[in-house]
């Protein structure tokens, strides 16, 4: 609301809403995460690495339709979305996942409609947990796409002059984290990305340290680095602490 009356200009915030969706049994419909990054009986196959960003794994929202099923450690989901074109036409997502007591692995396909060509990608994950020790756990994540172009194309710095421009053409993302104790965990990332054509490769690190010294708070540390091939490094980081209701 934008009020001129004498004179003045005030303008009242802005509200947003995050998500919204609706559930019932297997199905999903609504506003919420890509399929490819979260599905509803996809555990351990949900998100990236350990920290709060998660690196590099094509995160989005989107409107979207889908089903998933799930028994005896194995799940599946499909799912309909849509990319925001000029059409009727919807992206399609497919994962298929395997949890058990000691990890899992997983596999995801997306057919992005609106390139003509390279509209395919895939990504492929393995978790190990490590026996006895409650939150500690190996994360391996590979990516490949079609196309740079493509929706569900990891993305990194190319240095082209355009941050983050989708140019790998496969990545691989490596993550441990180790629970100290119930309260105090810390994790290390890398992921390495293979630039398309001419563009050149990347480099991603990063640190992350969490401590809940009480039920509910946390305080999280992290720290993140980034090299492009042929140019500069950039180093960033934060301390954030949060309540949860």
């Amino acid at each position: 609301f934008q009020d001129t009356f004498n004179g003045y200009n005030t303008v009242d915030g802005f509200a947003r809403v995050d998500q919204a969706f609706i559930e019932l049994g297997g199905w999903r419909m609504g506003y919420s995460e890509s399929a490819w990054n979260q599905t509803m009986k996809g555990g351990v196959s949900n998100w990236g690495s350990h920290s709060w960003t998660g690196m590099s794994y094509a995160y989005q929202q989107r409107p979207l339709i889908s089903y998933s099923f799930g028994a005896n450690g194995f799940s599946g989901t499909l799912s309909l979305e849509d990319d925001g074109g000029n059409n009727y036409v919807p992206d399609v997502v497919g994962v298929l996942a395997y949890n058990a007591g000691w990890g899992g692995v997983w596999a995801k396909v997306a057919y992005d409609e609106s390139l003509a060509n390279g509209n395919l990608a895939a990504s492929a994950g393995l978790q190990l947990n490590v026996p006895n020790m409650p939150g500690s756990n190996f994360r391996l994540i590979g990516f490949y796409s079609g196309s740079r172009f493509n929706d569900y194309g990891v993305t990194y710095d190319a240095g082209v002059g355009i941050p983050f421009v989708r140019a790998a053409n496969w990545s691989v993302l490596a993550s441990y984290n180790h629970a100290f104790s119930s309260t105090l965990s810390a994790s290390i990332a890398y992921q390495y990305f293979d630039g398309f054509g001419n563009l050149p490769n990347g480099h991603l690190g990063e640190l992350s340290v969490v401590w809940m010294p009480v039920k509910n708070f946390e305080v999280r540390g992290e720290l993140g680095y980034a090299k492009t091939q042929g140019f500069n490094g950039t180093t960033s980081g934060f301390v954030r602490f949060t309540r949860y209701f």
